[in-house]
C-alpha cells in the first residue's frame, strides 16, 4: 500500500486489506478553509456526503484535510472538489491510498 503520509493515514486509523472493489478510490484532500471553524468539518462531510458514489468521508479539522472513498465509476475527484468549492471551501488533492 502506498500512503502520502503515515501520520494521515495512522490519524484515520486506516489499514490495507479487506476486499475493496476495483472501482473504490480514496483520496485525500487539503482544505485549508476547514481549518478555520469547528462547524466547517461538519459541513464540507455533509457536502460531500451528498455526492452520487462518495462512500465514505472523515475530516481532520486539525489538519485541514478530508479523507474520501468513492467508486471512480460513479463520480470523480474533481466532482468532490467541485462539491467543497461550491460551499467555498478550496479542496487540493493530496493523493490516494492503493492497494498493491
Amino acid at each position: 500500500m502506498k500512503l502520502p503520509s503515515f501520520p494521515i493515514a495512522f490519524a484515520f486509523g486506516l489499514m490495507a486489506g479487506g476486499s475493496a472493489l476495483a472501482d473504490e478510490q480514496t483520496a485525500v484532500f487539503s482544505i485549508p478553509g476547514m481549518m478555520g471553524c469547528p462547524s466547517c468539518p461538519y459541513i464540507v462531510r455533509s457536502v460531500v456526503g451528498d455526492v452520487d458514489g462518495v462512500k465514505m468521508i472523515k475530516t481532520s479539522f486539525s489538519k485541514g484535510i478530508a479523507v474520501v472513498t468513492f467508486e471512480d465509476t460513479i463520480t470523480s475527484t474533481d466532482l468532490i472538489r467541485e462539491a467543497t468549492v461550491s460551499m467555498g471551501f478550496d479542496a487540493t488533492l493530496l493523493g490516494f491510498f492503493e492497494e498493491s
